[in-house]
């Protein structure tokens, strides 16, 4: 049942050049500092991705492919709020 969900949420994004070396990855209300942090650190001349998850439970269908195909030796840095 979870593998059919996944047929109806949203793909996912990644949105910065493909030839970054690292992408920011977040979910829920880490949207908005994640992607504050991103433009920072690009205008600062780091060439830096970012991820954002809507739906983690099931990933999109193709998030391995998304993060594969934007560069396959970049780090991925995961991004949490705890409270």
């Amino acid at each position: 049942k979870i593998e059919n969900i996944a047929n109806n949420i949203p793909t996912l994004e990644i949105t910065g050049e493909e030839s970054s070396e690292t992408i920011l990855v977040g979910w829920g209300g880490t949207y908005g500092h994640i992607l504050s942090a991103v433009e920072e650190l690009n205008n600062a001349g780091k060439n830096i991705a970012h991820a954002h998850f809507r739906y983690i439970n099931p990933l999109p269908k193709n998030a391995i492919e998304e993060f594969t195909h934007h560069s396959p030796k970049n780090h991925i840095i995961f991004c949490c709020i705890h409270h």
